[in-house]
């Protein structure tokens, strides 16, 4: 498979993990619905609560924005060891996105919902095979 490929393949699903961040940000009833996902039950959210909760998913939703642009970036570069050196790097930057997630299930706490969860799975191994097997 080309490095191309993977690279916007791996952007898409980058930015597609980070849509209910970017839902919830404009529709207060889907930040609701979110938080109520996670932790089971509705919370309560003061006010300054709510302000930490929103910094952190403008944080997040950029980072990951951030993310998948430099990954559509990054098939512009034309030396194959390069790229794969690239992709071996945003594989370990994906991989330390999922470990919160991972050391959460293990503890038992709230996690991010599963089909996140599994497009990041699927990001991790394109990127791992593009920075191993992959062509052009």
């Amino acid at each position: 498979m080309k490095l191309k490929h993977i690279f916007t393949i791996a952007a898409s699903l980058t930015f597609l993990q980070a849509l209910p961040i970017y839902i919830a940000m404009v529709k207060p009833e889907f930040k609701d619905l979110l938080l109520a996902d996670a932790f089971g039950k509705k919370i309560d959210m003061t006010k300054e609560l709510g302000i930490m909760f929103d910094s952190f998913m403008l944080v997040v939703g950029l980072l990951y924005s951030g993310i998948a642009f430099a990954m559509i970036g990054a098939r512009s570069i034309s030396d194959l060891t390069a790229k794969k050196r690239v992709s071996f790097l945003f594989f370990v930057i994906a991989g330390f996105s999922a470990l919160p997630d991972l050391i959460s299930s293990i503890k038992g706490e709230p996690t991010a919902p599963l089909p996140v969860i599994l497009m990041n799975v699927a990001v991790i191994g394109l990127l791992f095979y593009g920075s191993q097997k992959a062509v052009e």
